[in-house]
């Protein structure tokens, strides 16, 4: 992480709005392929289909018994996993906040309620 500040400084801004910048998943996504030990792309999803290739090659049978949990997220998957992210510590940073609202699934806020 030391080596990649742009990125620590982008995870720091998490959290700050309800919405996720495209930088922000950019960025992202340049991480997950240096952690997937990738110089050749930035792309989540090339990087995806290049080690299906590198586990199948061109052997349809092969790729039956590939284990899927060992490939890197499509870009659609790791955008839904740093919206995750990004809601979980925004509440939990606005949980710090005294009187804090929360609306119910009924539309009134927690406040509210009377039993």
């Amino acid at each position: 992480m030391g080596k990649r500040p742009r990125t620590v400084a982008q995870m720091a801004a998490l959290r700050n709005t309800w919405t996720v910048a495209d930088e922000v998943v950019d960025e992202f996504a340049k991480f997950t392929c240096v952690m997937y030990e990738n110089a050749i792309t930035d792309s989540v999803n090339k990087l995806r289909f290049l080690k299906i290739k590198e586990v199948c090659g061109d052997n349809p049978k092969v790729s039956k018994n590939v284990d899927l949990s060992v490939l890197p997220p499509c870009k659609q998957c790791l955008l839904q996993h740093i919206r995750r992210v990004n809601y979980q510590g925004g509440i939990w940073k606005k949980v710090t906040h005294t009187r804090s609202r929360y609306t119910t699934c009924n539309g009134r806020t927690w406040m509210d309620q009377k039993h």
